[in-house]
C-alpha cells in the first residue's frame, strides 16, 4: 500500500492536471449528480511520500552545492567538540562518536552512499 504525505479533493481538471503534472496520483474518484442530467467528478489525490523524498532530497543538494552542507558538518563536529579536520574517508582507525555517526547517517540518507570514516592517523615524523 502506497504511503501518500498529502491528499487532496477537488473537481477542477485543471487542478488536476497541476497536481498530477508534480506527481500526485489519482487515488479515487467519486461521480454525483448535480442535477440531471449533469454529473460532476470529484478526483481524490495523493502526494505518494517517495515525490516527497525526492523533493526533499533536491532541496538539500542545493543547499550542497552552495556549501551548506560543510557548514552543517562543522557546526555538528563542533557540537560534539570534535574536529572534523580528524576524520578522513581513507585509511586510518576507524572512527566512532556522535559526529562521525551524524555523516555516515546523512550521506546514507541524503546521497544513498554507504562511507566510512577513520580517525587520521599521526604523522611518525
Amino acid at each position: 500500500m502506497k504511503e501518500y504525505i498529502k491528499v487532496e479533493i477537488t473537481s477542477d481538471d485543471n487542478t488536476v492536471d497541476k497536481l498530477m503534472k508534480q506527481g500526485w496520483e489519482i487515488i479515487a474518484t467519486n461521480n454525483y449528480v448535480i442535477e440531471p442530467p449533469d454529473s460532476r467528478t470529484q478526483y481524490h489525490l495523493g502526494l505518494p511520500a517517495k515525490v516527497r523524498i525526492e523533493e526533499l532530497r533536491e532541496i538539500i543538494r542545493q543547499y550542497e552545492e552552495f556549501g551548506f552542507k560543510g557548514q552543517l558538518l562543522q557546526k555538528i563536529a563542533e557540537q560534539n567538540e570534535d574536529k572534523l579536520e580528524d576524520y578522513t574517508e581513507h585509511g586510518g582507525r576507524p572512527a566512532y562518536g556522535e559526529t562521525v555517526n551524524f555523516i555516515k547517517k546523512y550521506e546514507d540518507v541524503v546521497n544513498n552512499k554507504n562511507v566510512n570514516l577513520y580517525t587520521k592517523l599521526d604523522p611518525m615524523f
